[in-house]
């Protein structure tokens, strides 16, 4: 369940429901659909065991199993790019947005699978592709530089970008722009 904050638009709470319900592939989280108490709105996904984030700098993870994970990204990202009728662009790739299914009791990723979520700020490129909506949007260290402006248009080669950083991430170990403030990284 993802529990959107309280004085989140619930419109866009169900437009991102509305994205992932049409998505259906390997390597895209399954949505069931969207729960609304009152003022509360979540969004029913399916149970994964953790994400990305807890295992893309761990020097204990061999090389081979990372990119495993990351060839389903990949594929994940090239199903969104080229889903029809409506393309997708993610525009917040980063590995906390990459749920591992299927991870073992000790941690064994062996078996795991990824898959993309939090479909908040995607564009369907049939209506945009000039700009993201309401301009800036995604998380600053996976960002293309020019996802940062509003005048320059967005694309695939934004979330390619994202996937770049993540693929750095997994040869380095080293967190991106780190010690580096939001101003600097613009």
């Amino acid at each position: 369940v993802k529990a959107f904050h309280a004085n989140i638009d619930p419109a866009l709470c169900a437009r991102e429901c509305a994205k992932l319900v049409a998505l259906h592939h390997a390597h895209i989280v399954d949505s069931f659909g969207i729960a609304v108490d009152g003022a509360k709105v979540a969004l029913l996904l399916e149970l994964a065991d953790c994400s990305l984030a807890k295992f893309i700098c761990d020097p204990n993870v061999p090389f081979a199993v990372l990119m495993k994970l990351m060839r389903d990204v990949a594929s994940g990202l090239h199903y969104l790019h080229t889903h029809e009728p409506a393309k997708l662009l993610h525009l917040d790739l980063k590995p906390d947005n990459v749920l591992l299914f299927a991870v073992g009791a000790d941690g064994d990723l062996s078996r795991a699978i990824a898959k993309l979520t939090d479909f908040g700020i995607a564009v369907d490129t049939r209506h945009t592709m000039t700009q993201c909506a309401g301009g800036v949007g995604g998380t600053a260290a996976f960002m293309a530089p020019e996802q940062f402006s509003k005048k320059k248009p967005v694309g695939p080669k934004n979330d390619i970008y994202s996937f770049g950083v993540m693929m750095w991430l997994c040869v380095t170990k080293l967190q991106p722009w780190d010690k580096t403030t939001l101003p600097q990284i613009i």
